[in-house]
């Protein structure tokens, strides 16, 4: 996975970082009503972060695991990190579409095809992870 991919039809980027990791799938949170909390604030901390700005689809979010320390996730363990991120995202894509695009919006699933979702890691001063969002012109679905 490459960190910055160049591509011609990104536009209207938008960069918003949250600071601290997310757990990865394999790191122990104790009893599961520590990890349902924790994915909740990761959700909502991903939906407040991007849900007051325009976002018209099709979109290519990226999603930038920087770590201080330590191994790179493997690919499966960096997508399962991010996904209370990615989930919140759609969520905040959901809620500005019923606000501002007429007629029924539907729920936007993860699995929209009007989203593309591309990760990446790398390392940093400091542990956070940065969501990049940009209309992609693309994508014609």
């Amino acid at each position: 996975m490459k960190l910055h991919q160049k591509a011609a039809g990104l536009v209207n980027k938008r960069v918003v970082t949250l600071p601290g990791l997310p757990r990865r799938p394999n790191q122990k949170a104790g009893h599961w009503s520590v990890a349902a909390r924790e994915a909740k604030d990761w959700r909502t901390r991903a939906y407040l972060s991007v849900h007051n700005g325009a976002i018209t689809l099709p979109v290519r979010v990226t999603l930038t695991r920087v770590r201080t320390r330590g191994p790179e996730a493997d690919t499966d363990g960096l997508v399962a990190s991010c996904k209370h991120i990615r989930d919140g995202i759609c969520d905040a894509l959901f809620w500005w579409c019923l606000e501002h695009v007429p007629g029924p919006c539907g729920h936007i699933h993860d699995s929209d095809p009007r989203l593309e979702f591309v990760y990446a890691q790398r390392r940093g001063p400091q542990a956070c992870v940065e969501i990049e969002i940009a209309q992609n012109k693309d994508n014609p679905r």
